[in-house]
């Protein structure tokens, strides 16, 4: 062997064993997310000599939906409880805190890489807490809107979904004079008019206040007084559960706030009344404003003044509006909605929500399907394509129904389709036209 040979590997040698008794080193700047944690959190870690010096080709595939504790020689304990591993690499580790793992107090987490182990850092553990306070004075029968302070990376931002009382990642709790109250159970909105966000997202438009949630659609408030009000915040997790080795979406609390005072002061049906036409006075235009303030607002007491308010919303320009007042009828008395329903839709004609609903619910129109087909003609030939719409989109689901599948009414249909070609073509040609001005 030439002396050159053998410098060669005693420079190797050397290097292997630096390596191996250099101690990976982190602080507690260096976990990210920065507030404190909670079993089954998603972490990093950031720091050095994380990993062995030679390349490691391990996958960090979970099996059965278990991540595994080891990497290429990497090991993260969290309280002396093994961490799943996701990614290991010289300066950063991507790990999951054990469901074992504390829920309060200060807890130790150490990296260790091929037995050489780092220092002790120390992490706070436990559900963060949310700041609640009232958005602005509140009364009894009226929209109790309640700011929320939320620790990162979770924000506030209404609605969530069509149901008018789905807050996403949270709920309240209330008592009264020391008794928990019971929530409000909204019904889903029928089959077919679900629209989602992002998982555990929002689908409010940008314009959409934020930072705020109107507790009246969780809560009915008829009594003045004082009430605690406690959040607690969730988050839906993909993955396995302790005893479940399946994949599967469930819910995880991420943090909570202290139980918060809030006074409620009275407030009379006259001025209720009076601040019901002022709201419909100065409703806005705006889909964020609709669907983050003004109809959540007026939801807080469903009768025929919030009804006759919030009807109109159903012919809006924008779908996520149209969609929300109709999943928000759900709150209103079926006889009062039918009233009030079948009066504007002969007046103004069915929108595709509106045939949704009826199409479901067909009480809600006075006389049912057959009385609502007898007025369809008019509704097809109104020169409005959204009405037009609407009134097409019925015929295509009545078809659905057993009364649709007869010969009487497939009859009934042919004759009301082509009588209404003209209006429908005449339509269509003035929607091309207004395109290609818009593209001109």
């Amino acid at each position: 062997m030439t002396i050159g040979r053998l410098g060669f590997l005693s420079a190797v040698l050397a290097a292997s064993l630096s390596a191996q008794a250099t101690a990976p080193s982190f602080t507690r700047a260096g976990v990210v997310p920065a507030q404190s944690l909670m079993p089954n959190d998603l972490v990093t870690i950031y720091g050095h000599f994380l990993d062995a010096a030679a390349a490691c080709s391990q996958p960090a595939s979970p099996a059965g939906g278990i991540y595994p504790t080891e990497i290429c020689g990497t090991q993260v304990t969290v309280g002396g409880i093994p961490a799943g591993l996701l990614a290991v690499l010289e300066k950063q580790i991507n790990l999951k805190i054990p469901s074992e793992a504390p829920t309060s107090g200060e807890v130790a987490i150490v990296v260790t890489v091929n037995g050489v182990r780092s220092q002790d850092v120390m992490v706070p553990f436990g559900k963060p807490k949310v700041i609640l306070s009232l958005a602005g004075p509140a009364y009894v029968h009226m929209p109790v809107w309640i700011s929320l302070k939320r620790p990162l990376p979770y924000d506030v931002w209404y609605p969530y979904g069509l149901n008018p009382g789905n807050f996403g990642g949270g709920k309240f709790e209330v008592r009264h004079s020391g008794v928990i109250l019971k929530p409000l159970e909204i019904p889903d909105p029928p089959g077919g008019m679900a629209i989602g966000g992002l998982l555990n997202g929002s689908i409010a438009p940008t314009d959409s206040p934020r930072g705020r949630l109107p507790l009246h659609l969780q809560y009915r408030f008829d009594t003045p007084g004082k009430y605690e009000i406690r959040f607690i915040g969730t988050r839906l997790d993909f993955g396995s559960t302790p005893g479940v080795h399946e994949m599967q979406i469930h819910e995880v609390q991420v943090d909570e706030s202290d139980w918060t005072e809030v006074e409620l002061l009275p407030y009379s049906e006259v001025e209720r009344s009076s601040w019901i036409q002022e709201q419909i006075a100065k409703m806005p235009s705006s889909p964020g404003l609709l669907v983050g303030d003004a109809i959540p607002g007026l939801l807080a007491i469903p009768d025929q003044l919030a009804l006759r308010a919030i009807l109109p919303e159903l012919y809006h320009s924008n779908d996520l509006v149209r969609r929300y007042v109709a999943a928000s009828l759900t709150m209103f008395d079926n006889a009062l909605v039918a009233k009030e329903l079948t009066s504007l839709i002969r007046d103004k004609g069915p929108t595709e929500e509106i045939a949704r609903m009826l199409d479901q619910r067909e009480e809600l129109f006075q006389g049912g399907h057959r009385t609502f087909l007898a007025a369809l003609p008019g509704f097809l030939i109104s020169g409005s394509p959204v009405v037009q719409a609407g009134a097409l989109q019925y015929l295509v689901w009545s078809q659905n129904h057993d009364w649709g599948k007869t010969a009487e009414f497939k009859s009934q249909l042919s004759d009301m389709v082509l009588g209404a070609a003209p209006a429908i073509l005449e339509s269509s040609d003035k929607i091309g036209r207004a395109s290609c001005r818009e593209r001109v």
